[in-house]
């Protein structure tokens, strides 16, 4: 890991209005927020200095996602330390708060699934989907889930491939019963 000091160092050159958070990863510090301008500003350290790595992306590109949502949580809860060094003593928060984040979501595309054979297998899809950024991204496995759901996706879109054939087939015969 980076000594304080010299973070510290390379702590000062960063305007406080447009710094957000850093994090950090396998001893590299990623400074996560910057403005394009302050990405451009940074770039001499980053050509002076191999081991600190100044990122202009979002967190959300640290994750490689894209969600506004996950990004106004992380700032609201990161938002105490900001522009100190204590902002070491939340680096361990970012996973659990990245995993609560899509649990919650998770959950609650749990509870309000739809009747709608359709509807149900895009919510089935989303789940699936966040199983799999989980397992991608979180130490703990959520292969099992992954699994699970995604058998879940492909039973619910059988099931409203046939409820719309069988839908088709109706409108059809009711069709040509006004026909005749």
């Amino acid at each position: 890991m980076i000594q304080s000091a010299t973070i510290s160092r390379h702590l000062n050159h960063l305007p406080t209005s447009e710094a957000t958070y850093i994090v950090s990863q396998g001893g590299l510090i990623k400074y996560v927020g910057c403005t394009n301008n302050l990405q451009r500003r940074m770039s001499h350290h980053k050509s002076q200095n191999k081991k600190i790595h100044f990122d202009g992306g979002s967190l959300l590109h640290w994750f490689s996602i894209r969600d506004p949502d996950l990004e106004r949580e992380l700032q609201r809860r990161l938002r105490p330390t900001l522009g100190t060094i204590s902002i070491y003593q939340s680096l361990d928060s970012i996973p659990y708060i990245f995993r609560d984040f899509y649990l919650r979501k998770i959950n609650h595309l749990i509870d309000s699934i739809p009747d709608d054979c359709q509807e149900a297998s895009v919510a089935f899809n989303q789940i699936f989907g966040y199983y799999l950024v989980l397992q991608k991204h979180y130490s703990r496995t959520y292969l099992e889930e992954c699994y699970q759901w995604r058998l879940k996706c492909d039973a619910m879109r059988s099931l409203a491939r046939r409820q719309r054939l069988k839908e088709k087939a109706i409108g059809e015969a009711d069709t040509l019963r006004c026909i005749a």
